[in-house]
Protein backbone atom coordinates (compact mmCIF):
# COMPACT_ATOMS: atom_id res chain seq x y z
CA UNK A 1 0.00 0.00 0.00
CA UNK A 2 1.20 3.28 -0.77
CA UNK A 3 1.47 6.21 1.85
CA UNK A 4 -1.65 8.84 2.10
CA UNK A 5 0.22 11.68 2.42
CA UNK A 6 3.67 12.72 1.29
CA UNK A 7 6.26 13.81 4.04
CA UNK A 8 6.00 17.47 2.81
CA UNK A 9 2.18 17.25 3.47
CA UNK A 10 0.70 18.91 6.03
CA UNK A 11 -2.77 17.81 7.46
CA UNK A 12 -4.74 20.05 9.85
CA UNK A 13 -6.89 18.32 12.05
CA UNK A 14 -10.12 19.77 14.34
CA UNK A 15 -10.45 16.81 17.17
CA UNK A 16 -13.57 15.94 17.94
CA UNK A 17 -15.16 16.84 14.69
CA UNK A 18 -17.79 14.43 14.07
CA UNK A 19 -18.91 14.57 17.73
CA UNK A 20 -19.38 18.33 17.50
CA UNK A 21 -21.04 18.65 14.73
CA UNK A 22 -23.21 15.55 14.60
CA UNK A 23 -21.50 14.43 11.26
CA UNK A 24 -21.10 10.34 10.76
CA UNK A 25 -18.04 8.88 9.59
CA UNK A 26 -17.80 8.47 5.67
CA UNK A 27 -16.28 6.55 2.90
CA UNK A 28 -12.86 8.00 2.18
CA UNK A 29 -12.43 9.91 5.21
CA UNK A 30 -9.16 10.74 6.90
CA UNK A 31 -9.55 9.84 10.91
CA UNK A 32 -6.64 9.76 13.11
CA UNK A 33 -6.00 7.10 15.59
CA UNK A 34 -4.72 7.00 18.34
CA UNK A 35 -2.93 4.18 20.79
CA UNK A 36 -3.93 4.14 24.09
CA UNK A 37 -0.09 3.94 25.17
CA UNK A 38 0.75 6.77 23.04
CA UNK A 39 0.21 10.33 21.98
CA UNK A 40 1.42 9.65 18.15
CA UNK A 41 -1.96 9.48 16.42
CA UNK A 42 -2.21 7.24 12.97
CA UNK A 43 -3.99 9.22 9.86
CA UNK A 44 -6.05 6.26 8.15
CA UNK A 45 -8.56 6.78 5.50
CA UNK A 46 -12.18 5.11 5.66
CA UNK A 47 -12.13 2.72 3.07
CA UNK A 48 -15.28 0.36 4.79
CA UNK A 49 -18.39 1.15 6.88
CA UNK A 50 -19.92 -0.79 9.07
CA UNK A 51 -22.26 -3.62 7.26
CA UNK A 52 -19.39 -4.36 4.84
CA UNK A 53 -18.14 -7.26 3.99
CA UNK A 54 -13.79 -6.80 3.89
CA UNK A 55 -11.41 -9.89 3.19
CA UNK A 56 -8.26 -10.20 1.94
CA UNK A 57 -7.39 -12.39 -1.15
CA UNK A 58 -4.36 -12.45 -2.81
CA UNK A 59 -3.29 -9.58 -0.91
CA UNK A 60 -5.97 -7.49 -2.48
CA UNK A 61 -8.49 -5.80 -0.48
CA UNK A 62 -12.50 -7.36 -1.34
CA UNK A 63 -15.04 -5.11 -0.23
CA UNK A 64 -18.65 -6.70 -0.52
CA UNK A 65 -17.25 -8.67 -3.17
CA UNK A 66 -15.52 -6.00 -5.25
CA UNK A 67 -11.95 -5.28 -5.46
CA UNK A 68 -11.07 -2.50 -3.73
CA UNK A 69 -9.75 0.39 -5.79
CA UNK A 70 -6.53 2.82 -5.16
CA UNK A 71 -7.46 6.20 -4.55
CA UNK A 72 -5.40 8.91 -3.20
Amino acid sequence: MQPLLKPEQKLIIQPNYYKCHGKKIKLGDLVIVKNGRSQIGLVKKIFAIPGDEVSLIDQKIIINGQAAKASN
